[in-house]
């Protein structure tokens, strides 16, 4: 969940894809095996129940914004298709499990770009540029993928993807750049001031260099000289420090973590400047919401369609009581929509 937000943040997409691990989790208690004496099963059982607080039946994971494309619009999308690469050998594993279907040129250490298709209704996947899909199944829980905006871009006429997902920093890039060759021009200049290039009179000693952390001792008439004489200004510094205060008030103030801003005079002054930087944020802390609550909402749908045993729940309650509760279809009761304060 903190990498879809940090994506949320960065590129103004963020996304969690929820699958049910089947093949991890054991829902029901296991069953006495014939010839299996009482003792050696009741410790099996008490395996099974301590396990069963530490078994979490979903895969939730944050995939890259940069790995996905989908039918972009104002509505939950249709169709989704993630891009990633494995090797062959989980290729052969996954087919193994899954049940697909394995083509007879992988190669277990060589690693291939695949393809997830997703949609309401079911998922394949394919190895990039094979017209046959691996596996192709239906998905009984529709798209496990709930993906948001962070609501920094615009959507316009005509609707570019790149004008539409704007992350924290797209807007700032030009300024990130300057700051970057003033810090790059800084670095050279104090690498001249302490270290700097020789100008030497006589060819003998041209082979001088400083810093070398070796004293050599030369004649009285050899005349040694800085190569560039530097004098830098004290407004060069100030503007820079300057520079990077502005680039830190229009992304992420330090006010946010409790550290006043440089020039605030006031408690006052402070608490205007925690607000504005909560408006800045709102749209974004509003898309994270709403993508853990779809999230959420698709778990519900995979208990219902895929563990309809039930789940066991496990956790604490903001008011410090312990969580012990057996979801099932019937207190689900097609109540999938879930609300995160």
């Amino acid at each position: 969940g903190r990498q879809a937000v940090k994506n949320l943040f960065a590129t103004d997409v963020g996304c969690l894809k929820t699958l049910p691990d089947v093949y991890c989790y054991e829902a029901e208690a296991p069953k006495r095996d014939r010839g299996e004496s009482e003792d050696d099963y009741k410790k099996r059982k008490r395996r099974w129940e301590r396990g069963q607080h530490l078994q979490f039946p979903f895969w939730v994971t944050a995939p890259n914004p940069a790995w996905l494309t989908w039918d972009l619009g104002p509505n939950k999308p249709r169709w989704v298709v993630e891009t990633y690469k494995k090797w062959g050998y989980q290729i052969i594993e996954e087919m193994e499990i899954l049940g697909g279907s394995l083509p007879r040129d992988v190669q277990m250490d060589t690693e291939y770009e695949m393809e997830e298709w997703w949609d309401e209704e079911q998922y394949a996947v394919f190895r990039k540029g094979d017209q046959e899909p691996l596996i192709k199944k239906a998905s009984p829980f529709g798209l496990p993928y709930a993906i948001k905006l962070g609501g920094n871009g615009l959507w316009d006429i005509d609707g570019k993807p790149e004008r539409i997902m704007r992350g924290l920093l797209t807007q700032h890039r030009e300024a990130i750049i300057e700051r970057s060759r003033q810090y790059a021009l800084s670095h050279v200049i104090v690498n001249q001031l302490i270290i700097p290039s020789l100008r030497v009179n006589r060819e003998e000693f041209t082979h001088l260099r400083p810093g070398s952390g070796e004293t050599e001792y030369v004649p009285p008439d050899v005349d040694v000289k800085p190569l560039i004489e530097l004098e830098v200004s004290p407004a060069m510094w100030t503007m820079m420090e300057w520079q990077r205060g502005e680039l830190a008030r229009d992304t992420a103030p330090s006010i946010i973590a409790g550290i006043r801003q440089p020039g605030t005079s006031s408690a006052a002054e402070s608490s205007l400047q925690l607000q504005e930087a909560r408006m800045r944020f709102e749209s974004v802390l509003l898309a994270a919401k709403g993508m853990f609550e779809q999230a959420t909402s698709t778990a519900l749908h995979i208990v219902d369609e895929v563990f309809p045993q039930g789940v066991r729940v496990y956790g604490r309650s903001p008011y410090g009581n312990d969580v012990d509760q057996l979801v099932t279809t019937e207190n689900i009761d097609g109540a999938y929509a879930v609300e995160i304060e």
